[in-house]
């Protein structure tokens, strides 16, 4: 009797061990998650060495995200296994790399029981990335005012020059030239955002010339999109802005729940599509 409470003791204890090996399995085939944590961190560069801030990177399935420093670092950090779905989600999921106008990179991490799987893939045993993630400029776009300083109390008329140009393959863009929102059509808008205050003011222009569509194929050869408008006494409050265009780039593998991440309006014509990490040169404007 007690040799068999002995068989039938040891045989649970190996059942409970399969279960648990079972429940932490690692997705990339190692089963010692034993290295796991909640925290995983990196660094992004960009082409043409440009300032690497900003850089949205967010994880799949959990939906959570934050932005590049100054240097490009970031850290990415899990909530608490017990606030997860099931008590901690297992699996491979990728982490993406987004700004609108340059290629988007995704890297996969495994996640087991709700803790990061270091010593995998890409990652190191301290959970860092092992090489930078670096991205490629795929669109560049520049602004030009005419001119770029006026008077605040008397009228004006301002021009602005858009000029959008591939760095590599042709890309799309959706550059509409009116915009509708809740409420009312905007037409050819720009938006102006005091540098100071980073309040947000829409615009509206005629465009200069004929033929524009609201879907671009933007090649190496620059398109360049004139605006003309008369701005009236007193509608900017006196300061500098920065003078930004609305348009999206067309990406194949933009999750919109990463969108959603950055903010449920971002792609409404308003200050939260501000919010959506792009690179632009120029667009320096004052109202003095």
């Amino acid at each position: 009797m007690k040799l068999r409470q002995c068989y039938q003791s040891i045989a649970a204890t190996l059942l409970f061990f399969l279960i648990l090996s079972s429940c932490t399995s690692n997705p990339f085939g190692d089963d010692d998650i034993s290295g796991g944590n909640r925290k995983i961190s990196g660094k992004v560069q960009l082409s043409n060495n440009l300032n690497p801030e900003g850089v949205f990177v967010w994880l799949e399935g959990l939906n959570i995200g934050t932005k590049t420093d100054a240097q490009g670092t970031f850290q990415l950090i899990l909530p608490p296994p017990s606030s997860q779905s099931s008590g901690g989600i297992s699996g491979v999921f990728n982490i993406y790399f987004y700004m609108d106008n340059f290629d988007i990179v995704t890297k996969p991490v495994a996640v087991g029981g709700g803790l990061f799987v270091y010593s995998q893939g890409e990652l190191n045993n301290s959970g860092e990335f092992f090489n930078a993630i670096f991205l490629f400029q795929s669109l560049s776009i520049e602004t030009v005012m005419m001119p770029n300083i006026v008077a605040g109390d008397t009228g004006s008329v301002i021009s602005a020059w858009v000029t959008l140009q591939a760095m590599k393959d042709t890309v799309t863009v959706f550059y509409p030239r009116t915009v509708t929102t809740a409420e009312r059509d905007f037409l050819a808008p720009l938006l102006f955002r005091n540098v100071i205050t980073n309040e947000v003011f829409i615009i509206e222009f005629v465009l200069a010339g004929l033929g524009f569509s609201d879907f671009i194929d933007v090649t190496v050869a620059p398109i360049t999109r004139q605006y003309v408008t008369g701005l009236s006494p007193g509608l900017l409050p006196v300061g500098k802005y920065e003078v930004i265009p609305y348009l999206f780039t067309a990406h194949d593998n933009l999750p919109n729940a990463l969108l959603k991440t950055i903010g449920q309006n971002v792609e409404e014509l308003g200050a939260d599509y501000l919010k959506i990490p792009f690179i632009r040169e120029g667009g320096q404007f004052e109202v003095k």
